[in-house]
């Protein structure tokens, strides 16, 4: 008996010495099987049995497939990007990961990889493609690291392996950048000879070798805790689509499908039994996929405590749809690892909702029939803004202002955002039909404000401002489900932005906000004292609104608000803006900023914005993760800018009007300013907020376009007004 009580203590003081040993026992294992090309249409209507059983009681989920800015949406890409935690991308068309007993023009992977990298290579299969991959990702504006999954796998002494390759006449293994660490390496698998067969029959005459595949799966299961599967068969199919009849090649399509279903089912058997997680991917849309807009890819998790529903992420903060940028996260929680900071993806999580395959796949078409929406829509708004603009300047000058036609248009074209935001809540979303709609409810809302005009001229455009920010606030209180799903707002396809408000209507509050409270107060100047509490409200809570983390999280539009807001609100008051003034609205705006980013990063991390993570990178890397943020916003607004979109020419287009009005005609813009004085210091706070939200904000040129609409509206109307006798609407 006293000996086994000495062997009892003496291994639970070796689990204490030495706590990884009883964190490995119980450490599970994360088995990926890679089925690129398809889409989730694919996985629910195409004959795969054993996917579509497991689709019924795993957790489901769609992914966006973005990768770095200027890259091709290649599977190169995709995996790397997966591998990264964080968006990369390369132009590399193929990917040399070989294994160390295979040569390359008549050299050994070994000594290529030595040639290469300076050491030798510590894993069966090692990828040579490590010096340019760190050259194309050290020229991206943020911090980065190729490989950060498998680093940080080796670096808690576990171990990873690859298996399948998609080698056509070269070598072509894009899994290699998912799997790999820092310096390219996998410690076991087999790729090439060691996984296909010759089949004359199959593009490129290769085909995986299931006895193979199998026979290599069993070798690296008890010593590898992530393994990869790539079924190439389906990348090969994908690059032959153009050199084969389409006949054909659906026929191929389905053996190759059934093959890899029946492959799944036995995978899963295995992993059920060793209590693995098993993750089942399509990270690389098809080309078909690319050309109608589909660009959403479907991933699965299955395995212990999972339970059928959709996943949920704490990046984008929406069920049933996740970032490319999470996998990374994810896979590293599943083996009970702490992701580092460079991922800048969030591990999501299976939410066990009970929602079925085909809602997702409802919502996914929504979101695509939106996405093939928003340019004709969105763009051509812009565009057509520009042009009233511009016929309203040349009204000026040609002596024929006609204030009731073009006022009632300028109206109409500064309802277009509220109107947009409220297309969500129709079931159809086809361009024709959103189209209509918008034209419909624009000149019913113009139709409806207009008699307000017999109580002043400028309440219409006041009531419309106030009623548009009244809608982007109750949206933004329940979450922003409309904003989410207008052609104006932010796509989760395109992954800029998942949640809060976005450029486009930061830009709509900030300039509807401001010059609509600035025309009430001019309209009922006399209630000054009491209209200022009023308006020092409104100003508080949307500021509030933008700023607070689980809500509008727009830092950008914080800044700006916290500065236009304090400076018209002093203006309104009848105060003078000296430097002191301004020193405290800086100092205010920075104080503010200071303690919403500390709030956001004392919430656990599932919860925490961009604002939270922005302040633990902080913490953990110095002020060089700032000057990244920074560079990273100038860059953008350059090239918004340099690149003359739409957006652009929409600010350049009202600022020149502007520009223009205050100088000719020769005194109209002087007697505005004696007839309104309360609103034209409005409009100089307006001012001060599109030029912050322009400087501090990426994409800051989109939103301060979208705040000059209600600057220029109702100024240029006034000018026409006065040249016209003021006539009214």
């Amino acid at each position: 008996m006293s000996k086994r009580i000495w062997l009892f203590l003496l291994l639970c003081l070796g689990l204490v010495l030495n706590p990884t040993l009883a964190v490995s026992a119980e450490r599970p294992k994360v088995v990926v099987l890679i089925l690129d090309h398809l889409s989730l249409q694919d996985w629910q209507s195409e004959n795969l049995p054993n996917l579509q059983k497991l689709m019924a009681q795993g957790a489901l989920g769609l992914m966006n497939t973005p990768v770095a800015q200027g890259y091709p949406r290649s599977a190169n890409s995709t995996m790397l990007t997966i591998g990264a935690g964080t968006r990369l991308g390369t132009d590399l068309t193929t990917e040399l990961a070989l294994d160390s007993n295979e040569t390359w023009l008549n050299e050994r992977a070994f000594d290529l990889y030595r040639q290469r990298m300076g050491y030798h290579p510590t894993g069966q299969i090692s990828v040579l493609s490590v010096p340019q991959l760190l050259n194309l990702a050290a020229k991206l504006p943020y911090l980065n690291q190729p490989g950060a999954l498998g680093e940080t796998i080796h670096r808690q002494q576990l171990r990873t392996a690859l298996i399948g390759d998609r080698d056509r006449d070269l070598p072509f293994r894009p899994a290699a950048l998912f799997a790999m660490d820092a310096k390219g390496q996998i410690d076991f698998g087999a790729v090439g000879s060691r996984i296909t067969t010759i089949d004359p029959e199959r593009p490129f005459s290769k085909k995986i070798d299931v006895a193979k595949t199998k026979k290599v799966l069993k070798q690296v299961w008890n010593v590898a805790d992530l393994i990869i599967i790539d079924w190439g068969d389906l990348g090969r199919l994908e690059a032959a689509r153009n050199m084969m009849l389409p006949e054909w090649w659906q026929a191929q399509r389905k053996q190759v499908l059934q093959e890899a279903d029946s492959f799944l089912g036995q995978l899963y058997q295995l992993c059920a039994e060793e209590k693995a997680y098993l993750l089942i991917i399509s990270p690389t849309p098809s080309a078909k996929a690319l050309e109608e807009d589909r660009t959403a890819a479907p991933l699965l998790l299955v395995g212990p405590g999972i339970k059928q529903g959709w996943l949920f992420s704490p990046t984008t903060k929406r069920e049933g749809l996740v970032a490319n940028i999470d996998v990374a996260p994810a896979i590293l929680q599943l083996l009970h690892l702490d992701k580092p900071e460079v991922m800048l993806g969030q591990a999501f999580k299976a939410t066990g909702n009970g929602k079925k395959p085909e809602d997702l796949i409802r919502q996914e078409e929504r979101m695509v029939a939106v996405f093939q929406a928003r340019p004709p829509l969105a763009r051509g708004y812009a565009f057509w803004e520009l042009v009233v603009l511009l016929l309203a300047l040349v009204s000026v000058f040609l002596h024929r202002p006609r204030p009731k036609t073009m006022g009632q248009i300028l109206l109409a074209f500064a309802a277009v955002p509220a109107v947009f935001l409220l297309l969500p809540l129709l079931p159809v979303q086809s361009l024709p039909v959103l189209l209509g709609v918008t034209i419909l409810a624009t000149f019913v809302l113009t139709v409806v404000l207009l008699p307000l005009r017999k109580v002043h001229i400028l309440l219409p455009f006041a009531m419309l401002f106030l009623f548009t920010v009244s809608v982007i606030v109750i949206d933004t209180v329940m979450g922003n489900p409309l904003m989410k799903q207008s052609v104006l707002g932010y796509d989760f396809l395109v992954g800029a932005r998942y949640y809060g408000i976005g450029n486009e209507y930061e830009g709509v509050i900030l300039g509807a906000s401001i010059v609509g409270v600035a025309i009430l107060a001019e309209i009922w100047s006399k209630q000054q004292r009491l209209l200022g509490w009023v308006i020092a409200v409104v100003f508080a809570g949307i500021t509030y609104l933008l700023a607070a983390p689980g809500l509008g999280s727009d830092v950008g539009g914080a800044i700006a608000a916290v500065g236009g807001f304090i400076w018209t609100w002093l203006l309104l008051q009848g105060k003078q803006i000296r430097w002191r003034q301004i020193f405290g609205i800086g100092l205010a705006t920075i104080l503010l900023l200071v303690l919403f980013f500390y709030w956001d990063w004392q919430r656990p991390p599932e919860l925490q914005t961009h604002m939270g993570r922005t302040m633990a990178l902080v913490v953990d890397q110095g002020w060089k993760a700032l000057f990244d943020i920074f560079q990273r916003k100038l860059a953008m607004n350059y090239k918004l800018i340099v690149g003359v979109t739409v957006w652009a020419r929409v600010f350049l287009g009202a600022l020149l009007v502007l520009t223009i009005l205050f100088y000719r005609p020769v005194g109209v813009m002087k007697r505005i300013r004696q007839t309104y004085p309360v609103l034209f210091r409005g409009l100089s706070g307006a001012m001060v907020a599109v030029l912050l939200v322009l400087i501090v904000n990426d994409s800051g040129i989109v939103a301060a376009a979208t705040a000059m609409i209600y600057l220029s509206s109702p100024l240029l109307y006034l000018v026409l007004n006065e040249l016209n006798g003021r006539r009214g609407l």
